[in-house]
């Protein structure tokens, strides 16, 4: 094969991976799911906003900028450092959430999210951690997906002007941001555990149930983690399981397998330990790979194009 038809074949596969045709409805209910655990998170974090974030909490601003990397910047630099200026922003922060959740103008409404969050973590980065981060970055991908066509103000608003129906699919580049994002977290938490000995030796597990703050949010089974076959068990098939998703995640033929093991691991996990909404935003993350599916975007396009 000469070097130009190597090229050519490349130059279609990127291209197809780029602009592959994506469901718009399931970019919605990205969208909305994604507010709706932003909401969640907001929520909790207002229970003692003044406390971590006011100026006589313990960390004040100065203690927070000699702690943090200097590139790292949040609007609390130059804003008063008073509680009637803390409230405002976290007021501003919900009112562009409940916009991204009812889809009005969801891409402002959307980095509204992404720079209120930015804001309020940089001002204390000592109590967030890498699920926060993954909040961060799912907002300023939705910046550029078109998520108002579907169940949003903007398609009430065309119903009732009876306007024609948007274009159902649009290109796909946006979501293999998430994608992208969703399968580095898997690979990431893969290799940092096989780095671990414990979880090479396949004993890792029992520690992890035997810490008190992040295990038994929910009964289980004392034979599950008492038992050492057991505890081998479930430690290797976590680590399996997170090496191995990450590929079948991105084979179209295991796509749908994978989708439905990966919800279950999750919901597992969610059951057992207290992670928050880590889990909850790892769910939606892997909607996209249903959006840019190839076997869905054909029903979908056999349905719409089917005699009524």
């Amino acid at each position: 094969m000469k070097a130009t038809e190597i090229a050519e074949r490349l130059g279609r596969a990127w291209n197809g991976f780029l602009f592959a045709p994506f469901d718009l409805r399931i970019a919605a209910w990205l969208r909305i799911g994604f507010a709706v655990l932003t909401l969640v998170n907001l929520g909790v974090l207002g229970l003692d906003l003044e406390f971590w974030f006011g100026p006589d909490g313990p960390m004040p601003i100065d203690a927070s900028r000699a702690i943090i990397d200097p590139d790292s910047h949040t609007i609390f630099e130059i804003l008063p450092q008073t509680s009637l200026t803390l409230w405002i922003c976290y007021g501003l922060a919900l009112t562009h959430t409940v916009g991204l959740l009812v889809g009005f103008f969801p891409r402002v409404q959307a980095f509204g999210v992404f720079f209120w969050l930015l804001s309020f973590h940089n001002r204390h980065v000592m109590i967030f951690d890498g699920e926060d981060q993954l909040f961060r970055l799912f907002a300023l991908f939705l910046v550029f997906l078109p998520t108002h066509r579907f169940h949003s103000v903007h398609s009430w608003l065309r119903g009732r002007r009876q306007q024609p129906e948007p274009a159902r699919f649009a290109t796909a580049w946006a979501f293999r941001l998430f994608q992208i994002q969703t399968t580095f977290v898997y690979v990431g938490a893969a290799w940092s555990k096989w780095s671990g000995s414990e979880w090479r030796s396949g004993i890792a597990m029992w520690y992890v149930t035997r810490l008190d703050d992040a295990w038994g949010k929910y009964p289980v089974p004392d034979f599950l983690f008492d038992s050492l076959p057991m505890i081998y068990l479930l430690t290797w098939t976590t680590l399996v399981l997170e090496a191995l998703l990450p590929i079948g995640l991105w084979v179209p033929r295991t796509r749908w397998f994978t989708l439905i093991v990966a919800v279950f691991f999750h919901l597992s996990l969610e059951y057992t330990m207290n992670l928050f909404l880590f889990h909850w935003l790892m769910l939606v993350g892997l909607l996209p790979f249903v959006a840019t599916d190839g076997r869905h975007r054909a029903r979908v396009l056999a349905a719409e194009t089917a005699p009524t």
